[in-house]
């Protein structure tokens, strides 16, 4: 018999319905991450009930997924991050799945205890006009370096007025406008000697080009959703530039985005219904470049040309077509 007959006189429920008895936390924090151990009884019956309310699945809008998630009791900063299972009474097994459905009375626990791992929600409010409320962005330095050459270039010496050829200039006080010292040298660099043309065609030349590389993260896409819409419009964008400003990495000005590729990952589940048709996970990843040149923001269609600078580039019969076509990305989670 079990020491708990009256399961209806249980006082706490979850928001599905659940009765519970709590059995306290323990956890602990730092700066801004922490983790909360959670304890409770239920009726081992309803254990994939709690499971489905602690991870239930994403929010449709319209074709378009949210991620969802269960939050703590009394802390809804703390979201479930992990829920494990075990026997209430020491000695008697627990059958949660009804595996063994011809068992004497008895057998098995009624009872089981659960500890769930709460831990930081990393999840935004969600808002169908606003991608970021649920895609999880990155960023990592990125560049490349050009060998410019030689043509239609100049050089000039550099001069200074103190110390010799293994001295730095006299120390002094660092001048608050252009970061140099105020000692003896009152020129900053490239404003002393004569500019004269580069006569030797091997002078070797490089220059880095800085970019951002982005990983834009959208997870749980239904994968009918996937097949028949998503999928088409990350073929369409495949090596093409943004054409207007793309919210969802920070209004990053046309055409200084590169849509590379993405990574695609179908995420099978314990979830019952998922086994023919899992929801679908990518990684975007997009290449950004952005040079101001005179003023004017260059892309990825610019390109460096000696003695002149950034200046866009076409192709094609016509000289009308740019290196990368574009389009609009905002339109891949357009409803």
């Amino acid at each position: 018999m079990s020491q708990f007959e009256d399961y209806n006189s249980w006082r706490l429920v979850t928001n599905g319905g659940v009765r519970y008895r709590f059995l306290g936390s323990t956890g602990s924090f730092n700066q801004e991450g922490g983790e909360i151990e959670w304890k409770a009884i239920i009726r081992s019956q309803d254990l994939y009930e709690v499971l489905v309310e602690l991870f239930p699945p994403p929010i449709m809008v319209g074709g378009v997924s949210y991620p969802n998630a269960g939050t703590m009791p009394g802390y809804p900063a703390m979201v479930a991050k992990k829920v494990s299972y075990d026997n209430h009474v020491e000695g008697l097994p627990t059958d949660p799945y009804g595996y063994d459905t011809t068992a004497p009375m008895g057998t098995y626990s009624e009872f089981i205890v659960i500890t769930i791992s709460f831990g930081p929600h990393v999840a935004k409010a969600s808002n169908p006009a606003d991608p970021r409320s649920f895609l999880e962005v990155s960023c990592q330095a990125s560049g490349e370096f050009l060998f410019v050459p030689s043509t239609n270039t100049q050089i000039q010496n550099e001069e200074s007025t103190t110390g010799t050829e293994d001295e730095e200039p006299g120390e002094g006080a660092i001048d608050g406008n252009t970061g140099l010292p105020t000692g003896d040298r009152t020129n900053p660099p490239g404003e002393e000697g004569e500019k004269r043309p580069v006569r030797n065609p091997v002078l070797p030349a490089s220059m880095m080009v800085p970019a951002l590389k982005w990983s834009v993260k959208w997870k749980q896409i239904p994968a009918d959703h996937f097949r028949s819409v998503v999928i088409h419009r990350l073929r369409l964008m495949l090596g093409r530039v943004n054409s207007a400003p793309c919210g969802f990495l920070y209004d990053a000005p046309p055409e200084t985005l590169l849509f590379l590729g993405f990574n695609h990952t179908e995420s099978y589940s314990w979830r019952l219904g998922n086994l023919e048709s899992p929801p679908i996970d990518v990684d975007l990843q997009i290449l950004e470049k952005r040079v101001i040149h005179r003023g004017v923001i260059c892309g990825h269609n610019h390109v460096f040309e000696p003695g002149n600078g950034w200046v866009r580039q076409w192709i094609g019969a016509n000289w009308d077509e740019s290196m990368y076509r574009s389009i609009d990305m905002n339109f891949l989670f357009q409803v």
